[in-house]
Formats: structure tokens, C-alpha cells, sequence
């Protein structure tokens, strides 16, 4: 089951194949890359794209795609991933966002996804069918 999330503003999706380009631009930028290890390449950017599209289909919840409501504009990744290994206190549910930069400060990556009653349901009654 994939569930399509609406916000007032916001649009959380399945990932579609124009997303990868604008992906790949905002996954080579140095500042909103500055909490990783490196930036990424296209193949790289793509293949991360693809693990998100791939999770969602498959549990029906992750890093969704998200778009502006009111453009249809590709601004990034919000959602949920859940880490089972690699990392120390594992297992965990992950919150996480990457935005591209110009859309950041405007509460798009926390408050829009969570204070919706919608979308808050969805994703942690969905988590908790894990």
C-alpha cells in the first residue's frame, strides 16, 4: 500500500521519475549536503532515490517524495526510515529531510508533516505495524 500524505502545503508522495534530477542537484549542493560525509554523484543521488522508492513500496511509509502544493514543485525528502543496522543503538525509527535550500526555514521538514492530524496518524500507525 502506498499512501499519498497531504499537508496544507505539502504533498508527500511515492517518488517519481522526474524527482531524480532536481535530487541529484540538491544531493551535489555543499550546504545542504554539510552533515554528510561527501556529497553525492548522480549514480549515487539515483540509487538512494531508488532505496526510497523501493521501502515505500514496500511498507507503504519512508522518505517520501515531497512537492509544494501549490507549484507541484520537487523540494526534497520527509519521512521515516527505520535503521536496523551499522549504527550502534540500532534498531531505531529515523526522522530525516533534505530539502533543497531555498525551502529551508519555512517548517516544511517537521511541522507540516507531523501537526497534520492526517498525515501524523498514517505515519505512526503505519511504524507501528513495522
Amino acid at each position: 500500500m502506498i499512501t499519498t500524505l497531504n499537508t496544507d502545503r505539502l504533498i508527500l508522495r511515492q517518488w517519481q521519475n522526474k524527482d531524480y534530477a532536481p535530487f541529484a542537484q540538491m544531493s551535489a549542493d555543499d550546504n545542504v549536503m554539510r552533515y554528510f560525509p561527501n556529497i553525492l554523484t548522480r549514480a549515487d543521488s539515483d540509487a538512494l532515490a531508488d532505496k526510497a522508492k523501493g521501502l515505500i513500496a514496500e511498507k507503504g511509509w519512508g522518505f517520501w517524495a515531497v512537492e509544494l502544493k501549490a507549484s507541484g514543485e520537487f523540494i526534497g525528502f520527509i519521512g521515516l526510515h527505520s535503521q536496523e543496522d551499522g549504527i550502534s543503538c540500532t534498531p531505531f525509527i529515523e526522522v530525516g529531510w533534505r530539502l533543497a535550500q531555498q525551502h529551508w526555514g519555512k517548517g516544511y521538514a517537521l511541522k507540516d508533516p507531523l501537526i497534520n492530524p492526517p498525515a501524523h496518524s498514517h505515519i505512526f500507525s503505519a511504524v507501528g505495524q513495522k
